[in-house]
């Protein structure tokens, strides 16, 4: 019968010879090191994937659904740029909120500092550890509507001639600003238009919503000429992209440049709009 296992006599001896081994464990080692050097390299290779929200009731043009808006293209870029893999849901704000706080999802898109989001969730931050207002992706107003010709009116501190609660979008964090003024509000779900048309049905005085997006609505029916915006803004804030603070521990440099990259977009797209310096003689 023949051996299944041929040795040669002398390849053996020098196997077993104290030099030898020391060469193989050395080629062992080397190989070693290079198999896990190809491991890392192909583990870099790999996209990081997160998965933000955003608030479904939007109808602006810094969001939007079919992902034209500015934030859905600065977002496209720097995954591209970051080798990252994102993914951008819709979902009611307080809900989006809600799954940041439990880590079902990355962060959410689009939203204000508050002491209450901070417990569950990181802004851009400065080295010294404060809100990095250089880094947010957009400054917001919230402005102040009324039916037109009735007197409730607003002179950027307090109200006057308000005699029930302002109507604002539910989970919206100008709630706990009109709260902090001591109004009392009327927490809406939906979209800014749902708002407005409470306000329009005479359930309430004073509706709280982004200018842009009611400014847009007065231009049509029902609104145009019924309703009509105060001339002072109730509060301009900046809007940041929140992330987990889990999901910050694990990929903190990552986070970090994805924070600055949305930046440096939202500075270039600024320099580009800016009206532009005549130069030469008048």
């Amino acid at each position: 019968m023949k051996s299944f296992l041929f040795v040669n006599v002398d390849m053996a001896k020098i196997l077993i010879h104290p030099y030898s081994r020391r060469l193989l464990r050395q080629a062992c080692l080397l190989l070693c090191s290079a198999v896990l050097l190809q491991s890392r390299a192909a583990w870099a290779a790999e996209p990081l994937r997160l998965s933000f929200c955003y608030d479904s009731a939007v109808t602006q043009l810094w969001l939007t659904h079919n992902g034209r808006g500015v934030l859905n293209r600065f977002l496209g870029i720097a995954q591209e740029k970051l080798n990252l893999r994102i993914q951008l849901d819709p979902l009611p704000w307080k809900r989006c909120l809600r799954d940041v706080s439990m880590g079902l999802r990355a962060g959410a898109v689009d939203g204000s500092y508050s002491e209450e989001r901070a417990v569950y969730a990181y802004y851009p931050g400065t080295p010294q550890g404060k809100l990095d207002v250089n880094r947010r992706l957009r400054y917001g107003t919230y402005a102040l509507y009324r039916v037109r010709g009735t007197d409730v009116d607003w002179d950027g501190k307090q109200f006057s001639n308000l005699n029930g609660p302002v109507v604002a979008q539910l989970g919206y964090s100008v709630i706990r600003d009109l709260s902090n003024l001591g109004v009392a509000t009327d927490e809406t779900p939906g979209t800014v238009d749902v708002v407005m048309r409470k306000l329009l049905a005479g359930r309430a005085q004073v509706a709280a919503v982004f200018s842009e997006e009611g400014d847009r609505l007065l231009k049509g029916p029902p609104y145009a000429g019924k309703i009509e915006r105060m001339p002072i803004p109730l509060i301009e804030k900046p809007y940041f992209l929140l992330v987990n603070k889990a999901v910050y521990h694990t990929h903190p440099e990552r986070i970090e440049q994805l924070w600055t990259t949305l930046a440096q977009l939202r500075e270039a797209l600024e320099n580009q709009t800016a009206p532009k310096k005549k130069t030469g003689r008048p």
